[in-house]
């Protein structure tokens, strides 16, 4: 993924974190109203804090005096990182509310170079000599002693020194290490951490590809991602409103397990094209969204986003 915006309830509404891809910056705002002036210069995590959100911000970061590498929080860290230590280019934000923890870790893909016109990188070991771990590991790479359990680890190392921001191309992972929640409580990718119903049904192989072979008879459905002019055609017996279909009022997810399989990301209501929103801060201001502060009703945002959109248009 790229950018992430993490929405959390508070103790000052809602707060919103975006989290840039590109250099690990964080961006924190408060909705409807901004948090009050006695906290506004505070740290990220100190204002987390203050509205009742536990937050850490790491960086991983090696050492070429000790060749080792470890998470560091960025609190501790200087504006500029400078040698014996290296900033790897890796970071994470971890965010702990209530019953969920969320994890985001911003990752780096590395282009040493040598193809399409691109000169590949070298590696000095002379630029190491004040460092003795690291220019012996770094003769060991060269010469092709070092053991492959480490290799790439110190060839990273040692790279990443100076590599130019410009051969590194960074993206984002969503974890979720903890949601202690039933999962008719929770959507799309939460729902594959949560809690585990009581109640569960085993799947018969057989009854399901007899139904895949029943469903493959009807022709009037669209191809999945198909993006020009939707024209349905309800089918006899069968209701295709989201809020009436098969997957509604059921009592536990194993029955929706039926219907969708295994999903990586859980099973949606409605039509994908139902979950696109204007940014990525809009956590609530669509149809099918569970994100509620304040104690708002889902189905007065879903009206004020409709009313908020005819202005629009």
């Amino acid at each position: 993924m790229g950018d992430v915006n993490v929405a959390t309830c508070g103790h000052f509404g809602t707060a919103k974190l975006f989290i840039n891809a590109s250099d690990g910056s964080l961006r924190l705002s408060f909705h409807p109203h901004p948090i009050p002036a006695a906290h506004a210069s505070l740290s990220v995590e100190r204002q987390m804090a203050a509205s009742g959100v536990k937050m850490e911000d790491k960086r991983y970061i090696c050492n070429l005096r000790r060749m080792t590498c470890e998470w560091i929080e960025t609190t501790r860290l200087p504006t500029t990182v400078v040698a014996p230590q290296v900033d790897m280019r890796h970071s994470r934000v971890r965010v702990r509310h209530e019953h969920v923890q969320v994890d985001v870790t911003r990752n780096a893909m590395v282009d040493y170079g040598g193809k399409n016109g691109v000169p590949l990188t070298t590696v000095d070991c002379g630029d190491f000599s004040e460092y003795a771990l690291a220019a012996k590991a770094c003769k060991a790479v060269l010469d092709g002693s070092a053991p492959a359990s480490r290799k790439e680890e110190w060839l990273l190392t040692l790279v990443m020194a100076t590599l130019p921001q410009s051969r590194v191309f960074h993206f984002t992972q969503i974890d979720m290490p903890l949601v202690r929640l039933p999962q008719d409580q929770v959507h799309g990718l939460l729902g594959q951490r949560a809690v585990k119903p009581a109640f569960t049904r085993t799947i018969d192989p057989a009854a399901r590809a007899a139904e895949a072979a029943r469903e493959a008879l009807f022709t009037d459905r669209e191809p999945t991602g198909f993006l020009g002019a939707k024209t349905h055609t309800s089918r006899p017996g069968l209701r295709d409103d989201p809020e009436t279909g098969p997957s509604v009022g059921r009592v536990s997810a194993s029955n929706t397990a039926e219907l969708f399989g295994n999903q990586g990301e859980g099973a949606i209501a409605g039509h994908y094209s139902d979950y696109i929103v204007e940014s990525l801060s809009e956590h609530d201001g669509f149809k099918y969204s569970r994100f509620v502060c304040e104690g708002a009703h889902r189905e007065q945002v879903w009206v004020d986003h409709v009313n908020m959109r005819a202005r629009r248009e």
